[in-house]
């Protein structure tokens, strides 16, 4: 396989590019399922990706009968031929990166959930609350007819040679419609943590008492496992029975009069028995974690290794690319992947590391212990970073609202700075940043990702403490102690997102203080497992 020729032909490969292509020939050329690629930010993953997606044969003849006769939708997890291997999906994270993904290349196609496309018949309703959802008969006609747009955009990503999907979009397709010559996974450092989401199910006995949805007795605290797989089939039952009953009730109604709190209902009622259904067509074959208190019952996947699996079961080549794999050996052991299936590929940056310097500090360590002495110090030496920044715009990342409060404190009643507090979101903050003309700082314990401050909007950065996954989440406490690694890398991969938010552009120019002494320790430690281009940026 030659990978260049199929670099699309509007660009041209710039030097990282083309280490990139060379490697994928040689993991190509090798036979192996996996390719596990670390490249920072600037290195044109997007268009690599696009590179992978053309090399694919073009969707055959045979395959677009298969999706137009509706066969493909029909098909077991077990019974997916090799044959329905066809086309490229590229899955993001999130809906605006399929966006960004369409924008670079609108000639391809991308699928989102049926919330996002209006009714065909009720255009004032999403698909996912139009007359088919509480009439089945009515779903085969509008199919039949090819009336709705979430249906004819889903056969279209099918049957399109390369298209974009968000990963929870993708998972909830039909096993066959899974079935690909390539899967580009971006973003895949975060691939674990949206697993783990994707098949958990908080059954919040509050939100359920508003629900109407009336579940069996909950197995006395500390039961066995067993019993608590019980419980859950049974509560199913009675989420599907309750679910059944509101599609009876709406059927043969105006649906464009149906009142705001009647969609959020059913909305989530489905929300609710769908990840249920999810959650129980694999527990058999995987451990969970079960959390159990007076407000809420929650299962949660232990260990993602076989789910992961399932996901790239019916696919050739598998690509999961992202800038801030940790220990990327780790990182495929989590996923299920053996170290012979898989390549591994780090790309150097494009940005001069010159401009973006991290300053360690070893002067004060937190710990659990000392944290209440410790914090208000590093808030000190954090306000007069900030003072000394008059004029700019910054971020402050705070990782816990305890630590926010205490930097709070530590400024008063000072506008300059935006806090992450209840009633305030991210979005509405970076907006305010965006909007103001004076030099406002953001202050959060949770802009470590999805935060893009390019330019004036962000020259420099302050990380108070070291972003350790909080020991109280059960999940979290056990895979801590079972593999040490595994909570150090979570760890080390919220920092370099965290150093990453003011340098989104070659000519961003934004400087980095890490204040934590645990951190800058860990960070030394650890170096082997870190990529070169963060590394480089150290002073």
């Amino acid at each position: 396989m030659d990978f260049k020729k199929y670099f699309p032909s509007q660009y041209k490969p710039n030097k990282n590019q083309e280490y990139i292509l060379e490697e994928l020939n040689k993991a190509w050329n090798l036979g192996k399922k996996y390719i596990i690629i670390n490249a920072p930010t600037g290195s044109g993953k997007s268009i690599i990706s696009k590179t992978i997606a053309q090399s694919a044969p073009d969707i055959s003849a045979t395959y677009r009968d298969f999706v137009d006769s509706g066969a493909i939708y029909d098909i077991e997890e077990d019974d997916v031929p090799d044959s329905l291997k066809e086309g490229t999906a590229i899955l993001t994270v999130t809906k605006s990166l399929q966006d960004q993904y369409k924008k670079l290349f609108p000639e391809d196609t991308m699928l989102k959930g049926k919330s996002n496309y209006p009714c065909s018949m009720v255009p004032t309703l999403s698909s996912d609350l139009g007359p088919c959802v509480f009439e089945p008969e009515q779903k085969e006609l509008c199919i039949s007819c090819g009336q709705c747009e979430y249906f004819l955009k889903r056969d279209e990503a099918l049957k399109h040679k390369c298209s974009f999907y968000s990963y929870s979009m993708f998972m909830s397709l039909p096993p066959a419609c899974r079935a690909k010559r390539n899967i580009i996974a971006d973003e895949c450092a975060e691939l674990e943590d949206l697993l783990v989401q994707s098949y958990t199910v908080p059954f919040n006995f509050k939100i359920l008492k508003k629900l109407n949805i009336e579940i069996p007795p909950t197995p006395t605290q500390g039961s066995n496992y067993e019993k608590y797989i019980l419980w859950l089939r049974s509560a199913k039952a009675s989420i599907y029975s309750t679910l059944v009953e509101k599609r009876k009730e709406m059927r043969g109604k105006d649906l464009k009069k149906m009142s705001k709190e009647k969609k959020l209902v059913f909305r989530a009622i489905n929300i609710f028995n769908d990840s249920c259904d999810k959650v129980l067509d694999i527990i058999d074959n995987n451990e969970f974690i079960i959390e159990h208190n007076k407000e809420e019952l929650i299962f949660k996947p232990f260990k993602v290794d076989k789910i992961a699996q399932r996901l790239f079961k019916h696919c050739d080549l598998v690509v999961l690319m992202s800038a801030t794999i940790i220990d990327y050996k780790n990182f495929a052991k989590q996923l299920g992947i053996k170290e012979d299936e898989y390549y591994y590929i780090e790309s150097a940056s494009t940005f001069d590391p010159k401009k973006a310097p991290i300053h360690l500090s070893n002067f004060l360590s937190v710990s659990y212990s000392n944290k209440a002495l410790v914090i208000p110090q590093l808030c000190k030496i954090a306000k007069q970073i900030c003072e000394n920044y008059k004029g700019k715009k910054g971020i402050i990342h705070t990782h816990t609202f305890e630590i926010t409060e205490a930097f709070k404190k530590a400024v008063g009643n000072n506008p300059r700075f935006l806090f992450r507090e209840p009633g305030k979101t991210n979005e509405f903050l970076i907006n305010e940043h965006i909007e103001r003309n004076d030099d406002t700082i953001l202050v959060s314990p949770s802009m470590t990702h999805g935060v893009d401050l390019c330019g004036a909007l962000g020259e420099f950065a302050v990380i108070l403490k070291a972003p350790f996954l909080p020991l109280g989440d059960e999940r979290v406490k056990r895979l801590a102690q079972d593999d040490k690694e595994w909570y150090t890398n979570k760890m080390l991969g919220a920092c370099i997102q965290m150093c990453g938010r003011t340098i989104r552009n070659a000519s961003d120019e934004a400087v980095t203080y890490i204040l934590d002494g645990t951190l800058t320790k860990s960070l030394i430690q650890n170096k082997d497992k870190l990529p070169k281009y963060f590394l480089e940026r150290f002073v």
